[in-house]
């Protein structure tokens, strides 16, 4: 109990002390007290009504009087009350209080505080800046370029990757297969079941790839792979079938060997064409025997030229990869 005294005493002490400071702020208005948050003062001042009924509740209980059915009881229902309910008011206010808080803190003039477009609640509008203090800042600011750097466009070798994508596309046609087997000096290469189309073959169908897959993980591991419903249907029309299966889209491959094979024609053709006809149409227009007075002289014959081979037949190149086939 004596413990419980000192330490009220040593409290009271220090809020004395705090208190009389306040008491000087106050009286030299240090301290604005007007125009606050009225919700802190009806707080306060609840809360300095219930200290003060409490203590004097207090001293009834220490004189040995009688407290049930006493006013005082009532009077401290009510301002506990009070206090509980504008608890979670108070929690809403947060960003207000704070607000002024760091006003009053770092001591901030009355006239930057009603300027201040935050002292009361969060405002998105205040965040974007006007047009006149964007304008302001574009003159101001000096212009900085972009550190853009500098790269490279090969063309030239953008062709030549089309163009060897191309060839090793039209490799793995069937057609230049049989032409390399036919003029080619080295042995012909041929699978178990002896047609030359089977699943060991380079090049072959996608059925075969995978088949060849298979047997060698299968010789490798030795070890029998389940064949799934799809792969069981194929192989039993295989095995009706026999090797018609093999041919079945030999038609389809054809349109395709011819098809790569023209599309490389045409790429070759146009790259010996273009450097021949650069040379040429510049010996015509700066050579000693000058074909063409000026440019748009040059420019007219070649729109002339243009118009005189527009109904010629544009696949005149892969016909004649036909041609030379069918020969």
């Amino acid at each position: 109990m004596n413990k419980q005294l000192d330490t009220i005493t040593q409290i009271a002490t220090q809020l004395n002390q705090r208190l009389e400071s306040l008491k000087e702020k106050l009286n030299s208005k240090e301290l604005e007290t007007q125009n606050g948050v009225s919700l802190l003062q009806v707080r306060i001042h609840s809360l300095l009504s219930y200290v003060t009924h409490l203590t004097y509740f207090i001293i009834l209980k220490i004189n040995g009087k009688k407290v049930s059915g006493h006013e005082i009881i009532k009077e401290l229902v009510l301002l506990r009350s009070v206090l509980e309910k504008t608890k979670p008011l108070e929690l809403k206010l947060k960003y207000q209080i704070d607000k002024l808080v760091k006003q009053a803190q770092v001591k901030v003039d009355t006239e930057n505080m009603e300027m201040d477009a935050l002292q009361f609640k969060p405002n998105p509008s205040a965040m974007a800046s006007s047009e006149k203090t964007e304008k302001a800042q574009l003159s101001d600011e000096v212009y900085k370029p972009p550190k853009l750097a500098p790269t490279f466009y090969d063309e030239d070798g953008k062709k030549a990757r089309l163009t060897e994508k191309m060839r090793e596309k039209a490799s793995k046609s069937r057609l230049l297969r049989d032409l390399r087997s036919q003029y080619d000096d080295r042995p012909e290469e041929y699978d178990a079941e002896g047609t030359g189309y089977g699943a060991r073959e380079v090049g072959a169908s996608k059925e075969d790839e995978e088949m060849k897959e298979r047997e060698a993980f299968e010789e490798e591991n030795f070890i029998r792979l389940n064949l799934s419903k799809k792969e069981k249907k194929m192989a039993q029309k295989l095995g009706k079938q026999g090797g018609i299966m093999r041919f079945r889209n030999e038609f389809d491959d054809l349109q395709r060997d011819f098809s790569d094979i023209s599309g490389i024609h045409h790429a070759v053709e146009v790259d010996h064409r273009n450097t021949p006809k650069l040379s040429k149409r510049k010996e015509m227009f700066e050579g000693t025997k000058r074909k063409f007075e000026d440019a748009d002289d040059m420019i007219s014959d070649m729109a002339q030229k243009r118009r005189a081979t527009k109904g010629k037949d544009k696949f005149k190149s892969q016909k004649k990869i036909f041609k030379a086939f069918g020969k």
